[in-house]
């Protein structure tokens, strides 16, 4: 239930009091002349914004997850585990491939920058 009879920015203001600073709900219901009941509500009421913020968030991640292909705990983990693409990481991979892997991967990248070149012709 909604504590009405205390606005936005006091209701922030004893929340910040109790959480950061410390001060007790009976400090605070004496400073601002409210009871420590309508503080303890304040409180709750809160904490279950909070709760409910956390929870969105939680949902938010899920979705950006699975929209990234990821479904099991098992596939995040193997994604993690990956190297990032950067340009350092595609440097070290080609450096330790074979004279043999090497040619291939030449002659694949020569490949992809043909069907480029025909995409592009093609769009023109």
């Amino acid at each position: 239930m909604t504590v009405k009879c205390v606005s936005s920015e006091v209701k922030n203001t004893i929340v910040r009091a109790i959480r950061e600073q410390g001060a007790s709900q009976t400090d605070v219901a004496d400073a601002f002349g409210i009871s420590r009941r309508t503080v303890g509500r304040i409180i709750k009421e809160a904490e279950e914004i909070t709760d409910f913020t956390q929870h969105s968030t939680d949902i938010e991640l899920v979705c950006v997850v699975k929209s990234l292909g990821i479904t099991s705990a098992k596939v995040l983990e193997d994604a993690l585990k990956r190297p990032a693409l950067t340009l350092n990481n595609v440097v070290l991979y080609i450096a330790d491939l074979s004279d043999d892997n090497f040619d291939k991967m030449n002659t694949l990248v020569k490949r992809v920058r043909e069907l480029r070149k025909e995409r592009e012709n093609a769009a023109a």
